[in-house]
């Protein structure tokens, strides 16, 4: 029996079980990558710390937290913290996917 690269198997069974361990470490080292891939999140805050943004590896938001300071500059400016969905959501979504800002 003849393998790729030209050479020979001398025990068909001994060869079947070589190539169901590299598999068998092949499949492990993917399914590795997919769980390092799936847990791989990511946090930023804004430069002046008010703001801090977790997604994860698809982009979706996980957490969205405003400091206390943002909080209160927010309630001197007589505005509420807390976005009203027809209002602020195209804000946020449009910054997610360009260059506008949440102010």
């Amino acid at each position: 029996m003849t393998v790729p690269f030209g050479g020979r198997v001398r025990d068909p069974q001994e060869w079947m079980r070589e190539q169901e361990r590299r598999g068998a470490a092949l499949l492990a080292k993917a399914e590795q990558a997919k769980a390092d891939l799936e847990n791989n999140v990511v946090t930023l805050s804004s430069p002046d710390r008010l703001v801090t943004v977790t997604v994860n590896p698809g982009g979706g938001l996980m957490s969205l937290s405003l400091s206390s300071q943002a909080q209160e500059r927010a309630a001197m400016a007589g505005r509420s913290t807390t976005p009203s969905p027809s209002n602020d959501h195209g804000r946020c979504s449009r910054s997610v996917g360009g260059s506008s800002s949440l102010s």
